[in-house]
């Protein structure tokens, strides 16, 4: 981590170099021109964007369109390439610092390729420079707090004055120190004129801000100490801030004080002998070239004014926004190793629109092929993959997940997981005989919860197989998102996928149901538009809130899919009302019958919603509907006794009080279970409930796992919630 924050500082650093150049000589102009300073004092703005900020716009205008730049970065800039820190045998690390001529020698001093090594040979140097550059930053941050603390110190026995100003006898010109509250400090015995004007100027960098500019100018420094022209910007922003300030007081107090003004920084400069006030105050510094520009001064007019305002903008226009693109980094458009089988494709579900599969700069960074295609070249899918779930850390480098494959091996789904982008590409590599075809989708997923689903059939009634892929792409508090691919395959072996949006999710729940509300009980029932049945009825919301008011429907927290001779979309019913930013989700899904509609092309195809009802996550294979949980799930109401069992220490409690069975019987309650036949039933457990009616007769006997529940001797999957183990848990303070 710490290497790859520094790749991103060094970046942003050599960008940010050419932009100080340019500054510099525009700055130069300016004094040509005879601008006044606070043009040139703003213009430092631009640098200091560039080394804070890591991202950009492109722009037709920028500095980094022109020649001199082209192929140095991915969007035109000059950039070091992460390749440099990746582990694996990412081919030869690239370096480009923007210059065709440098980029070469600095390529061919850098270690080539080693496919004997599990590292990076640039690894071990990379990792020196960071501990170097640390080192810096902290000398050069305790130089900063340790001149700052000498100056309090030095100012301990200040006497004020008035408001914010204190006289020192141990300084020997004024400065300002302090960030939230500065303080100005004068010497003894300044003349009163001498004194007025002096103020105005330490005042006037207070109003403007400037004791913040100056911190953040000396933090910047410090991250990019390693750059003498970040240096030379700051020292060139502080002049450029003294002498805006200086005609400041010229242009409030006259220019008849010229003379008297500039004997002041001279006397003053005279009077320091080795006295440093140190980089966070302000002092009256430079008093040489402050001088000469005091006494060659002249108040500017509207047109000049005009003039440095106009540069101003254009330079920020020029220097802030990245070139534009204009395809992958070198080598990205035709990859080493790549072969007609393996091609780019960019998921679509509409036919309008649709980019050309196969065009990998079509709606995709070119980053993403370039590492997709090192990925690929390093052999990573012909060596062991990882296992779906599998904890691995992306900063450690590239590897590959088997996501899903099909019952006859001919379809398998890998995901890529990268330095650069973590979780990020998918492959799906296919059989036609003795040929193996890979096809690639730019997509985001999540390498945890439920394992991917991949299954084959006739989806779209064309006579020909598609291949149907679900899997998690989003996940968070409250929110799991799967996204679901259909695949064309034509005679070549090339996949085409066809992606159902959250656009068109909700453009089909809305053709099929519509909301009724009941404002004054805050219930509400979603109703089949087309045959006028309820699909779920008496939704509570607000959480006991009087004043809750119904806003509208949220189908995007909750999305699942099941994938087999049909596919299902699950959509959890959340409501928004103005109580919360948060919808609220009901305990019922919506369950729907998926419909793939064959485009033409093999991509952009179009997917439609049949059969709205009331459905928990699940699909009988055998009858092909929707399962139904509270078939399996005994009503509370006719529990009257609970016995758990420890499955650690074989102790038995057997729970009657109504008020510890409630709390475990709406844990129970609220079980979100499917059958999956490929769990296998197990054997060992933490707790066992039985569940017993008034009579005594056993009822049910349950078992809860983290990530599964078996219901007298069948295994039921809840690995997608947290259900299950909330009844553990429920269990566990049952018993004590």
């Amino acid at each position: 981590m710490p290497e790859r924050l520094f790749v991103q500082l060094v970046n942003m650093s050599l960008t940010a170099s050419w932009v100080i150049a340019v500054i510099l000589a525009v700055r130069a102009l300016f004094g040509k021109m005879r601008l006044p300073k606070k043009y040139a004092y703003y213009l430092w703005i631009i640098p200091g964007f560039r080394l804070l900020c890591p991202v950009s716009v492109s722009s037709v205008i920028s500095l980094f369109n022109l020649r001199f730049f082209k192929g140095t970065g991915p969007a035109g800039t000059p950039a070091m390439s992460p390749a440099v820190m990746d582990r694996g045998t990412a081919g030869n690390p690239a370096f480009a610092v923007g210059v065709s001529g440098l980029d070469r020698m600095l390529q061919a001093s850098l270690p080539a390729e080693t496919p004997a090594v599990s590292m990076n040979p640039m690894q071990p140097v990379l990792r020196a420079a960071v501990i170097i550059w640390l080192a810096g930053v902290a000398v050069l941050g305790i130089a900063g707090l340790v001149s700052w603390l000498r100056l309090k110190k030095m100012v301990s026995v200040a006497v004020r004055r008035e408001r914010n100003v204190y006289e020192c006898e141990k300084i020997p010109s004024p400065f300002v120190l302090g960030l939230f509250h500065p303080r100005i400090y004068i010497p003894y015995r300044l003349p009163e004129k001498e004194r007025e004007y002096i103020l105005l100027h330490e005042t006037y960098h207070i109003r403007r801000g400037d004791c913040f500019v100056k911190v953040l100018g000396y933090l910047v420094s410090v991250l990019h100490w390693f750059n003498p022209l970040v240096w030379t910007a700051y020292f060139c922003m502080g002049r450029d801030m003294e002498m805006s300030c200086d005609e400041k007081i010229l242009s409030v107090m006259g220019m008849e004080i010229k003379k008297e003004y500039s004997l002041s920084l001279l006397s003053f400069a005279a009077n320091k002998r080795g006295y440093f006030a140190g980089p966070l105050s302000f002092g009256e510094k430079d008093a040489g070239k402050r001088v000469l520009h005091v006494l060659n001064f002249k108040k500017p007019g509207s047109l000049a004014a005009a003039g440095g305002i106009l540069l101003l903008v254009i330079l920020a226009a020029v220097c802030l926004t990245d070139g534009k693109k204009e395809g992958g980094p070198e080598g990205a458009d035709a990859p080493a190793g790549k072969t007609e089988e393996s091609r780019e494709v960019q998921p679509e579900a509409e036919a309008e629109g649709n980019a050309s599969p196969g065009n990998e700069t079509d709606g995709q960074l070119p980053e993403f092929a370039r590492v997709r295609d090192r990925i690929v070249q390093q052999g990573l899918l012909l060596n062991q993959p990882l296992a779906f779930g599998e904890a691995v850390d992306p900063e450690d480098g590239d590897a590959v997940v088997r996501m899903a494959e099909s019952a006859d091996g001919v379809y398998a789904a890998y995901g890529f997981i990268s330095p650069e982008y973590g979780s990020r590409g998918i492959c799906l590599r296919n059989y036609q005989g003795a040929d193996e075809h890979l096809n690639y989708v730019d997509a985001g997923w999540v390498n945890a919860y439920e394992e991917p689903r991949l299954a084959v059939g006739d989806y779209d009634g064309d006579g020909e197989e598609e291949v149907a892929f679900a899997f998690v792409s989003g996940s968070g508090t409250g929110v799991y998102v799967e996204t679901l691919l259909v695949f064309e395959t034509d005679e070549t072996g090339h996949m085409y996928p066809n992606e159902m949006t959250q656009e068109r999710q909700e453009e089909e729940i809305g053709r099929l149901l519509e909301t009724r509300v009941n404002a004054d009980a805050k219930t509400l029932e979603l109703v089949d538009k087309g045959t006028g049945e309820t699909v779920i009825g008496g939704i509570s919301y607000g959480n006991g809130e009087e004043q809750a008011e119904f806003i509208g429907m949220d189908y995007s927290s909750q999305i699942r899919y099941s994938v087999g001779e049909d596919i299902f979309l699950f959509v959890g019913a959340g409501v928004f009302t103005d109580m919360s930013p948060m919808p609220e989700l009901s305990e019922d899904n919506v369950a729907f019958r998926v419909r793939f509609h064959n485009p033409e092309n093999g991509s952009g195809g179009r997917f439609t919603l049949e059969d709205p009802a009331r459905g928990v996550f699940g699909v009988s294979a055998q009858a092909g509907t929707v399962f139904d949980e509270t078939a399996v799930l005994i009503p509370g109401e006719n529990v009257a006794r609970i016995e758990i069992t420890n499955g650690n220490t074989g102790s038995v409690s057997s729970i009657t009080d109504r008020e510890i069975l409630e709390k475990v019987l709406e844990a129970y309650r609220e079980l979100d279970i499917r059958p999956n036949g490929e769990l296998k039933v197990r054997s060992g457990y933490s707790y066992r409930m039985e569940l017993f009616d008034k009579k005594g007769n056993r009822l049910q006997s349950v078992v809860p796992y983290k990530d599964a529940v078996m219901i007298d001797g069948q295994i039921y999957d809840g690995s997608m919630n947290r259900t299950t183990t909330d009844l553990l848990l429920a269990l566990a303070e049952a018993v004590t």
